[in-house]
């Protein structure tokens, strides 16, 4: 089998929001290989659709995944994860994603933080821009 070194980083974002942002454990079928382990571009692309799909089905009607304590921090990581696994950014999911993050404060280090990092890609967006602004502003007041 042909070495994956391209998307071998993306797997590994997507296995940790999954199970960081979830608190779940992984499926033994999605476990990470050994690092001396060879595995085809094919497999990494099918274990990133299988964790992206179970992040989907995770989504809270509001927009959010919940980590308790830091549910904006936890959906920030998880739109970066889906980003990653390249779910299209007009996505029904992740635009909604990307309205919580826009519309919630954090008060907290770690969720304004990765809101920064999640909502980039969509930056030149006034109301994205104000919130990331915000963000920022709180970070430096902290």
């Amino acid at each position: 089998m042909k070495q994956a070194s391209g998307t071998v980083l993306r797997l590994s974002l997507v296995l940790f929001a999954f199970a960081w942002a979830l608190c779940l454990p992984l499926p033994s079928h999605c476990a990470a290989p050994a690092a001396s382990a060879k595995f085809s571009d094919e497999m990494v692309q099918k274990a990133i659709g299988a964790l992206a799909t179970s992040l989907l089905e995770r989504q809270g009607p509001d927009g959010a995944w919940d980590y308790p304590g830091h549910p904006v921090g936890a959906t920030a990581l998880v739109v970066m994860a889906l980003n990653q696994a390249e779910l299209p950014r007009a996505a029904p999911a992740v635009e909604k994603a990307k309205a919580y993050l826009v519309g919630k404060d954090s008060l907290k280090t770690y969720g304004e933080s990765l809101l920064l990092c999640a909502l980039e890609p969509w930056a030149d967006e006034s109301n994205v821009r104000r919130r990331m602004e915000t963000a920022a502003k709180n970070l430096l007041s902290w």
